[in-house]
């Protein structure tokens, strides 16, 4: 086993876990711990408390073993100082899978576990500061080397016993017996008791025979289904609501977690969120709107980030999807806080102020048409000032080619001479 440990974070079973901190173990407690552990659960069972055992774990004789773990460097003091107060706020711990090896008290030799040991990170301390400098922190967390010590057990007088289960297994099963209040068989419809083989025989048959299915099926079936199917709308739009909610919660953890963010963007898309909970949009339940979600992500940052962080609502053109984007304490840009902080405004001061603007926009566009024909007429008059004519003045010369002609060749007779 290894002298430092690296402790990962993972946000939910099987996830991508991300770094963070790097321990050391006591030396009483050295080598106990793998190379790595990563945390991807949380629990409030009484078990992961780190207060004495209660009277039921010592009967079923749980070995725990509490260790002191220190930080290695300041990067890690930081990352565990705010893991532990959001464990405390919460009151749960964190656990996780990992290889333990673990002195066995009977001969005194070490027993490896591989995968089915158990991490805790209780809820119930406080970290102690053992450096000046803050670069190095002291918690406790608890170890057991095999996970299957903690299944449920019933205890008595004597000793542990096993459950209820483990006794129906071992009892022969016992014989069946015929239903008493079966319901008796119904006879068949005969309003047709033909036997032809054609298509209107098959029609009449197949009528009679949903007839009769009908009469059979009680009031009541119908009305449970009814209630079934609104029953289903309500569990998928409660379940949506907690997957979406979880995936937010994810979100603001990493950015709480992550101090060179000033700022990070949560997307509300009511198309996705359906997508990914398989959910038809034409099934979807008629009260899950896009207000809900968003006031679940105010929700979950007033939660997590203690009232200090500010979400601001981004434009979208579309009505089914926004960017909810979320401010760290400080960070917010002016226009945002001047955005949030502007009062509504009444109706009526709206509607004054929209004829204002239209008022205005008519007052602008008759003062340009003005100013442009102005414009056209001083235009026209430097250009053509000097070179006005009449039209239509001049009569069309009706001269013939040959008459042309003559004329042009007495002009040169005359130059001539």
């Amino acid at each position: 086993m290894a002298e430092e440990t690296e402790l990962q974070l993972a946000p939910t079973p099987g996830a991508k876990p991300e770094f963070l901190a790097t321990i050391v173990p006591t030396e009483n407690d050295c080598g106990i711990l793998p190379f790595e552990i990563t945390l991807d659960n949380y629990t409030r069972e009484k078990w992961s408390c780190l207060a004495t055992q209660t009277q039921q774990q010592q009967q079923i004789q749980v070995p725990w073993r509490t260790i002191t773990i220190t930080t290695k460097d300041a990067r890690s003091s930081k990352k565990i100082k705010g893991f532990m107060n959001y464990l405390s706020e919460r009151k749960k711990s964190a656990i996780g899978k990992c290889s333990i090896i673990l002195g066995d008290d009977d001969d005194d030799c070490e027993t490896t576990t591989g995968e089915r040991g158990c991490f805790v990170v209780p809820f119930d301390q406080k970290f102690k500061i053992i450096d000046n400098n803050d670069e190095q922190v002291q918690f406790q967390c608890k170890v057991l080397k095999d996970r299957s010590m903690l299944a449920p057990r019933r205890s008595t007088a004597n000793g542990i016993v096993p459950s209820k289960t483990s006794l129906s297994a071992r009892q022969p099963p016992k014989p069946k017996q015929p239903p008493t209040n079966q319901r008796p068989p119904t006879k068949k419809s005969s309003s047709y008791s033909g036997k032809s083989t054609g298509l209107m025989g098959r029609l009449l048959g197949a009528s009679s025979r949903t007839g009769a299915a009908l009469a059979e099926v009680p009031k009541s079936a119908v009305i449970q289904a009814a209630t079934n199917k609104s029953m289903s709308k309500e569990s998928a739009k409660l379940e949506v609501m907690n997957n979406f909610r979880a995936k937010v919660e994810d979100i603001l953890n990493k950015f709480l977690t992550d101090d060179s963010k000033p700022s990070c963007s949560i997307p509300v898309n009511m198309a996705e969120i359906l997508r990914e909970n398989r959910i038809d949009k034409s099934n979807a339940p008629d009260e899950l709107t896009m207000e809900i979600l968003r006031y679940l992500v105010y929700e979950s940052v007033d939660e997590i980030g203690e009232d200090k962080w500010i979400a601001f609502k981004e434009p979208s053109e579309f009505m089914d999807e926004c960017n909810i984007t979320v401010y760290k304490e400080g960070q917010a840009p002016p226009e945002v806080l001047e955005e949030i902080n502007k009062g509504e405004i009444p109706t009526e001061i709206k509607a004054q102020q929209r004829a204002m603007v239209a008022m205005a926009e008519k007052e602008s566009a008759r003062k340009e048409m003005i100013r442009d024909k102005e414009t056209f007429g001083n235009v026209v008059n430097t250009l053509y000032e000097d070179e006005l004519a009449t039209l239509n003045t001049v009569k069309r010369d009706r001269r013939t080619i040959e008459e042309i002609q003559n004329m042009i060749e007495n002009q040169n007779k005359r130059q001539k001479t």
